[in-house]
């Protein structure tokens, strides 16, 4: 959920700065530790001293800080981040597949999909 924090996070250019400087300070060990994007994703987490860190950047950039929707952005906040080192350590590719992981109309056409009834239903019009 995009709150009027986040919006001022990402508006005057923390979550842009967090990420260069986090992967500035970390290229090297992810690209070491996360050979492909598979492995990265699957285990790859923003902990909160990343989160602590582009909170202190929002500071300097004027955004001050609000508990209430800090806590209602933080799944998003955190999907974000990820996403966008993702992005610099591979391409646009692997930003999408990692923000869609919250896009809610993505997840239910992949359901749908994967699901047998849509597999069947594509059999039986092939035949």
């Amino acid at each position: 959920l995009y709150t009027d924090y986040h919006r001022n996070l990402v508006a005057k250019g923390a979550v842009i700065k967090f990420t260069m400087q986090f992967i500035e300070g970390h290229r090297k060990e992810l690209k070491n530790k996360y050979k492909k994007f598979e492995s990265f994703d699957e285990k790859f987490v923003v902990d909160d001293d990343m989160l602590a860190i582009l909170k202190e950047i929002g500071e300097k950039e004027g955004v001050k800080f609000n508990e209430e929707q800090y806590q209602k952005s933080l799944p998003l906040i955190k999907t974000q981040l990820k996403a966008l080192i993702a992005r610099d350590l591979w391409d646009m590719n692997e930003y999408f597949r990692v923000m869609n992981t919250t896009n809610e109309s993505i997840q239910k056409a992949l359901e749908i999909l994967n699901s047998d009834e849509y597999q069947k239903k594509l059999k039986q019009g092939i035949q």
